[in-house]
């Protein structure tokens, strides 16, 4: 015979108590069983009072047959009537608690589905946790199978969301490929929210993508080309108001713009000096020469001064 109280009942259940009994062959062993069960769920939720009691019954007593009264009948009856009492009224509770809890399951269910539809995954994921939670608690296979996946597609996409915002673009777009997978096999739930990331991923790494081309064909003096790279990714970022890939796009133009500007001036300057030490070489060259045909014509002089003298 088991008595127990509402805070023994709704953490161990009867058929827990009907399997610690086959296997118990002292009172003592069921009770210790039970009551390690129920202190052990305090860790996650709250237990309320609760009493339990069990009497094994090995033999009983058969007196004399006696005359029956009402006495006899009364207290033969009474018990039984109280026992009666008793059970059905641990039934009825146990029955409104489970109607309670799969009530409870309905809302979280619904309310994970609301909250999926808006695309606030956050809110889906903490309902469908709560829902899987009752769901196994009331060993309904169904439900606690379809709260499961609907809390890992939400949980999923936020992870991809996290990753999204820390601007690991490939990270992100390897969990939205991941989660996408989840949503096909969730009926498509929130597939127009994850394709929609996935385009602002690809996009984003597009940019990120000329911006390292700009760079290796910088490193390779294809200083043109390079630029034309950077200018790209800088109208495909502002195109996609993707403020950190225009900024980083920019800032590789400008500094390249920069440098190709000093380059410009440096041979600017080269060619001056260049073209001065040319004009120099030449003026030189043109006083050694006017300087030799001085020479010779002073020569060519004194030559036929002698000449005439002679004669």
């Amino acid at each position: 015979m088991l008595f127990f109280t509402r805070g023994a009942w709704e953490n161990y259940g009867e058929d827990e108590f009907l399997e610690a009994v086959k296997e118990a062959t002292e009172p003592e062993e069921i009770l210790d069983k039970a009551e390690d069960s129920i202190l052990g769920k305090q860790e996650t939720d709250e237990v309320d009072n609760y009493s339990l009691a069990v009497t094994f019954v090995d033999k009983v007593y058969q007196p004399p047959a006696k005359k029956i009264t009402v006495k006899k009948v009364l207290l033969i009856a009474l018990p039984v009537l109280l026992a009666a009492g008793g059970i059905s009224l641990g039934l009825f509770l146990r029955h409104r608690s489970i109607e309670r809890k799969e009530e409870s399951l309905k809302i979280h269910m619904e309310s994970g589905e609301e909250y999926l539809r808006y695309d606030n995954y956050l809110k889906a994921s903490e309902d469908y946790k709560e829902a899987k939670k009752l769901a196994d608690g009331l060993k309904k296979k169904k439900e606690s199978k379809e709260a499961d996946l609907y809390k890992r597609l939400a949980d999923q996409i936020l992870l991809a969301d996290d990753a999204m915002k820390g601007e690991a673009y490939q990270k992100a777009q390897d969990l939205y490929l991941k989660a996408k997978d989840l949503s096909v096999e969730s009926g498509n739930v929130g597939k127009q929210y994850i394709e929609s990331q996935l385009k602002q991923t690809r996009d984003y790494i597009s940019v990120f993508d000329l911006i390292e081309s700009g760079q290796q064909k910088e490193g390779y003096g294809e200083l043109e080309g390079a630029l034309k790279a950077y200018r790209e990714a800088r109208d495909k970022a502002a195109s996609l108001y993707f403020a950190a890939g225009k900024e980083e796009a920019t800032a590789k133009q400008a500094a390249l713009e920069e440098k190709m500007d000093k380059d410009s001036q440096k041979t600017a300057s080269a060619q001056v000096a260049a073209k001065e030490e040319s004009k120099a070489a030449k003026e030189a060259e043109d006083e050694s020469v006017k300087a030799d045909e001085e020479k010779a014509k002073k020569k060519r002089m004194s030559s036929g001064s002698w000449k005439i003298s002679r004669s």
